[in-house]
């Protein structure tokens, strides 16, 4: 479910900047509460469907897991970033998972 950077990327260093990895984190959440919305699902009920290991946290890459499954498209710069920070061992529990949902949606309604 994690595909490689692109060839630019790669040529690039493969990663995005720091600045550009918490856009493309950003927006991965982003895509992942816009789902949640569009689906009519509680966020903790959202959280759950993304714990899928009930661990207690959710990371970018159950996000990435979660939008392919969807068939949602996701640019090599969020698959990588995923990806990276996952393997950094990045996560959001309850609480951060809820302040980011929350702070994206109060976001959303005020544009």
């Amino acid at each position: 479910w994690l595909r490689p950077p692109s060839s630019a990327a790669a040529a690039a260093g493969g990663m995005p900047s720091a600045g550009g990895r918490e856009r493309a984190a950003a927006r991965l959440w982003a895509k992942v509460f816009e789902v949640v919305i569009a689906s009519g699902a509680e966020p903790l009920s959202a959280f759950a469907a993304l714990d899928s290991e009930d661990a207690g946290f959710v990371t970018l890459a159950d996000a990435v897991a979660l939008l392919s499954e969807l068939g949602l498209p996701l640019s090599d710069s969020e698959i990588a970033v995923a990806a990276r920070l996952a393997s950094q061992g990045e996560r959001l529990g309850i609480e951060e998972y809820m302040e980011q949902f929350g702070a994206w949606y109060a976001a959303s309604a005020a544009s």
